[in-house]
């Protein structure tokens, strides 16, 4: 939603400064058809109203990885990372209208009973329709590979903000893998 919203707003500063642009080159025209001398200051104002929110929209993927892992942790689950969690992997992947965070960290007994108390849901039995279509129908980072033959998944629908939250637990690579996915 934030993401959409700055998104949005840049455009609306693209156009501001398009506008801007158009206004100043017909002042500029104006003035040097009048006699007056051309101006830097009439040349480079329209040029940075027109950059500013390109060199802004550009900056915000970037922006978003360079986030600690643990922020996007807390963004997913809604509390910051406890002691527990341990190699903490993560990355998040946008579009116009949908978000995704891909988690993962060590499987250790206190980092499942901390996953289960936040989306109080308990695991089920592996569910390979759902780890083939987040694997196959996602591109997500090449760390996220939870496709292990003894996978444990919990699944939550419309859990804190987002539409799903899928967590499986690999125990055969010692790892926990979270996905999160919104559609606005």
């Amino acid at each position: 939603m934030l993401f959409n919203l700055a998104i949005g707003f840049s455009f609306l500063l693209l156009l501001v400064g398009a506008c801007v642009s158009v206004v100043s080159g017909a002042v500029g025209i104006w003035r040097l058809k009048k006699g007056f001398k051309w101006s830097w200051p009439a040349v480079l104002v329209p040029i940075a109203v027109c950059a500013i929110p390109i060199i802004a929209l550009m900056s915000i993927p970037v922006a978003q990885d360079l986030r600690p892992n643990s922020w996007q942790y807390e963004e997913a689950l809604g509390v910051a990372p406890s002691e527990s969690i341990k190699g903490l992997r993560a990355s998040t992947s946008a579009s116009g209208d949908s978000r995704q965070i891909y988690l993962s960290f060590d499987l250790t007994r206190a980092a499942q009973a901390e996953i289960e108390s936040r989306l109080q849901v308990r695991p089920i039995a592996r569910n390979t329709d759902r780890i083939a279509s987040i694997m196959v129908g996602d591109l997500g980072p090449s760390w996220f590979r939870p496709d292990c033959v003894d996978a444990i998944e919990t699944t939550r629908k419309y859990f804190h903000r987002w539409d799903d939250a899928i967590v499986i637990q690999c125990r055969g690579q010692g790892k926990i893998y979270a996905y999160f996915s919104s559609i606005d």
